[in-house]
């Protein structure tokens, strides 16, 4: 197995925990409000002009009172968003660009902004595992975190405070803890830089809430009379209302105000007023620059240029003020975004999905009740297969089933059966080359043949036996067939194992050994058969 150094300093993957990172004091933008004058919201150090896009005969203008830079202001355009590579959505993503402000997500301008550091594009294809050195460094912040939300959350239980907000979080925790355990297994590099990006996602927002709920959900109720100062060192909001910008400027956090342009004297409330040429590239811009620095400007350094994944179906479209907006991104990162299943399995909660999102196309989507079987692949020489019963999970609840399928006469040798093509929403996406494996080597598969690999005997009658054979086993089988059967079950059955992990509190499957056979078939790389 390789030795994959996913390292944040030289990969294209941006969400860098050791610049967001509670226990050093972020960069602060090298300036100083000490003009009285600057005490109202209405008022900016910087502002800009773009059209209006309900009107394109009027104009807006997009102005911060505590800020000498201005982001993409969002509402300008219709967001139509796009896979990128490594989990990241450009200025649309929460943890790197302000976006614009709800209620619902308060906490989401206290996020950390991204600081200046070198991203070099690397691709690698091969296997291995995150450094040892960053997932200790990277589980010593997060283990801060996670004993900081719980202490908060015992505290409110023991003293019958309302714990409504902290509650809300509880699945977040869990998604976080279930991450965090996974840092050490090896994968595919887009594992690994996929899972590097998720736990420090999923950071920067409970990082974000607890400050929220410590210290801004008071601020937010009871603004001071006089705004704090401004720390630089977070994201800030965007917002068109007058009371979220007062909040926000009086919150010290960075606040980005859009209004009308004939209700702003420039004159005597904006301070600069960005040139068109700088606005334009404002108002087109799709990268992340060093804080402090302006998007359009000569020698703005530029440290996040973000790529479209391939392939890069679009998740989104519709406006920035949608909450289903960040739903789409959300999703998509946790794997359950409609366009990544199958359309034959699609519920009527993914289609309501695809119409929330903005991209459901009746010519081209079907409803469930349409959905078209099959077609059923005859032969000249039909062999009759057996009934058996096969152990599923269940894609829309994820609970683990038996289904006894009915005889079928159609010629295995036509096609994989469909245990060889599992498609559950538990298989990871970086498993696709390994299924495809397993679907060629089940083609002309006889199911009724007991299969002959080591633990089968016992998986007949414990779920148990599904556990895929020691990684080392495996890869000393000289029996090819033996070992294509190992492969086969591991990509049937790692469902049924990812859900017990993850969803019984009393799971013996929860060590690393467990853990580790579960990442087994993606260890093996069989080149010397053909597979690529």
């Amino acid at each position: 197995m390789c030795s994959l150094r996913v390292d944040h300093r030289k990969t294209d993957n941006y969400f860098l925990l050791a610049c967001n990172s509670t226990s050093t004091t972020p960069n602060r933008v090298p300036f100083e409000i000490t003009s009285m004058q600057w005490q109202k919201y209405t008022h900016g150090i910087v502002g800009g002009v773009f059209p209006d896009p309900t009107d394109p005969s009027l104009s807006l203008i997009i102005s911060s009172p505590n800020m000498m830079t201005l982001p993409n202001p969002l509402v300008h355009t219709q967001r139509i968003i796009r896979v990128l590579q490594d989990g990241k959505w450009g200025v649309d993503d929460a943890t790197l660009h302000p976006q614009v402000f709800r209620n619902a997500t308060g906490h989401l301008p206290l996020i950390l902004s991204p600081q200046t550091g070198a991203h070099a594009s690397k691709r690698d294809a091969s296997f291995g595992t995150i450094d040892d050195r960053m997932v200790a460094t990277l589980e010593g912040e997060l283990r801060e975190v996670i004993k900081r939300f719980e202490d908060m959350l015992w505290a409110a239980e023991h003293a019958n405070s309302d714990i409504t907000s902290l509650s809300t979080r509880k699945p977040l925790l869990r998604a976080f803890k279930n991450a965090l355990n996974c840092l050490s297994i090896p994968g595919t590099r887009d594992d690994c830089v996929w899972l590097w990006a998720t736990v420090q996602r999923l950071h920067l927002d409970l990082l974000a809430f607890l400050d929220w709920h410590e210290t801004f959900r008071q601020l937010y109720n009871d603004p001071p009379d006089q705004p704090l100062p401004v720390d630089t060192g977070r994201l800030g909001a965007i917002t068109s209302s007058h009371e979220s910008a007062e909040v926000l400027f009086k919150a010290g956090l960075p606040t980005y105000f859009i209004r009308r342009l004939g209700k702003t004297n420039l004159t005597t409330e904006i301070k600069h007023l960005l040139p068109d040429h700088v606005m334009k590239a404002v108002l087109s811009s799709t990268v992340i620059v060093a804080p402090g620095q302006q998007v359009g400007t000569p020698g703005a350094h530029v440290i996040l240029k973000c790529s479209r994944a391939d392939p890069s179906p679009i998740i989104f479209r519709g406006e920035a003020k949608n909450p289903h907006r960040l739903s789409a991104m959300t999703v998509w990162q946790r794997r359950d975004h409609p366009l990544q299943h199958p359309q034959n399995e699609w519920t009527a909660i993914q289609v309501a999905q695809l119409k929330e999102f903005g991209i459901y196309d009746a010519t081209q989507h079907l409803l469930p009740a349409q959905s078209i079987p099959t077609p059923f692949v005859s032969s000249s020489t039909p062999s009759i297969s057996h009934p058996r019963v096969s152990s599923t999970v269940s894609a829309a609840s994820g609970a683990y089933t038996r289904a006894s399928n009915r005889p079928s006469n159609q010629n295995p040798a036509q096609g994989a059966s469909k245990k060889w093509a599992n498609r559950s929403k538990l298989l990871s996406l970086p498993l696709q080359r390994w299924i495809e494996a397993a679907e060629t080597i089940g083609r002309g598969h006889n199911d009724s043949v007991t299969p002959n690999w080591p633990g089968a005997n016992a998986s007949k009658t414990d779920w148990r036996g599904y556990a895929f054979p020691d990684a080392g086993m495996v890869a000393n089988m000289s029996n090819d067939s033996i070992r294509n059967g190992a492969l086969c079950s591991y990509v049937h059955h790692r469902p049924a194992l990812v859900y017990r992990i993850q969803s019984l509190p009393d799971c013996g499957l929860k060590t690393s050994v467990w853990r580790s056979n579960l990442i087994a078939c993606p260890e093996m790389r069989p080149n010397e058969q053909g597979w690529s």
